[in-house]
């Protein structure tokens, strides 16, 4: 299975004050979104952290100690706060670009970033974009959805769910279908019109 995840802030105090958290502090914050996370994801399972996943200074051993604790395979799309996990060497953990697509079966392309964007790769086909960053405080209209935990339930999000959240979703803006309907419009308008011979 497949899921989404961004913004844990992984033993960082300050982020329990800033987005209200319901957390005493970083130790229980650190439990209760691992507990959360393994209470969702297997072992075989892959998980896609888009960005500020971790924040442990320079201390890579208690990154590696967090990822050991953490099941499935772990993709993370790098964030503004990720300096200490893009040192970390870890079977289990992947970096990648900062802007990452995939295209899971029975889906459209989905863009992955840390950042929300205005339009993305093939948004124009109605592809799908998921980001962070934004802690539930920015909603981007069209198929597109933040994957943070302060809006998740402190939890990733399964694809199953993501698919069901974009059914209720309008199209893009920019979905090329909608241009193509308006131009088809104006060129039968345009036959429908008078023709003069000189």
């Amino acid at each position: 299975m497949i899921w989404f995840t961004s913004d844990l802030h992984l033993c960082n105090n300050n982020i329990i004050q800033y987005c209200s958290r319901p957390f005493r502090d970083a130790i229980d914050m650190n439990l209760g979104l691992i507990s959360n996370w393994n209470g969702k994801v297997s072992k075989t399972d892959t998980v896609y952290v888009l960005g500020d996943f971790i924040m442990c200074g320079n201390n890579k051993e208690r990154v590696m100690d967090i990822i050991n604790t953490l099941n499935g395979k772990i993709y993370l799309i790098l964030g503004d706060h990720d300096r200490s996990s893009q040192g970390a060497r870890h079977r289990r953990l992947k970096i990648v670009d900062r802007i990452f697509d995939i295209k899971p079966k029975d889906c459209p392309p989905i863009i992955l970033s840390h950042y929300p964007i205005h339009r993305w790769a093939k948004s124009h086909y109605n592809s799908w974009h998921l980001y962070g960053h934004c802690h539930g405080r920015l909603d981007l209209h069209g198929k597109t959805h933040d994957v943070g935990v302060d809006i998740n339930r402190y939890s990733p999000i399964s694809l199953d769910k993501i698919i069901e959240i974009m059914r209720s979703k309008p199209d893009n803006p920019n979905l090329i279908k909608k241009r193509e309907k308006d131009v088809k419009s104006i060129e039968l308008k345009q036959l429908e019109l008078p023709f003069y011979q000189k």
